[in-house]
């Protein structure tokens, strides 16, 4: 018996409970679940019958696309390794200048992707 198996029949067995009782209160006090999550599946059996009953499969999200292209990336990378001891705000608002339009939370990010985010490891890709 599969999760999604015993996921179903816990959902059918109050609504049976509740036509054997003729109360739904009661039933719903014996199995410990609310009233409204029984209205609730109630009105999915009604609408899609006794397959309706079976748990939503719920995939991951894809989340948002990534919007730094891979110019951006390498003038972040290059000002960086540029100026090894500037901060991420520095560096932004350096790219700014030469109109490269990217938040410090941009920039770090990139950074800390490539492993440069310390201010220490960027001196050790230069010399490296």
């Amino acid at each position: 018996m599969t999760f999604e198996d015993k996921v179903h029949g816990f959902r059918l067995h109050p609504l049976c409970r509740a036509e054997e009782l003729g109360n739904v209160s009661a039933a719903c006090r014996e199995l410990g679940i609310s009233r409204t999550v029984f209205y609730r599946w109630k009105k999915r059996l009604r609408a899609y019958g006794a397959d309706g009953l079976h748990p939503k499969r719920t995939s991951a999200r894809p989340g948002r696309p990534p919007l730094l292209g891979p110019m951006e990336e390498r003038a972040i990378v290059a000002t960086a390794l540029a100026w090894p001891t500037w901060g991420p705000n520095r560096v932004s608002l350096q790219l700014a200048r030469q109109g490269i339009h990217v938040s410090l939370s941009t920039v770090w990010r990139a950074l800390g992707r490539l492993g440069l985010g310390r201010r220490e490891a960027r001196p050790l890709a230069v010399e490296g």
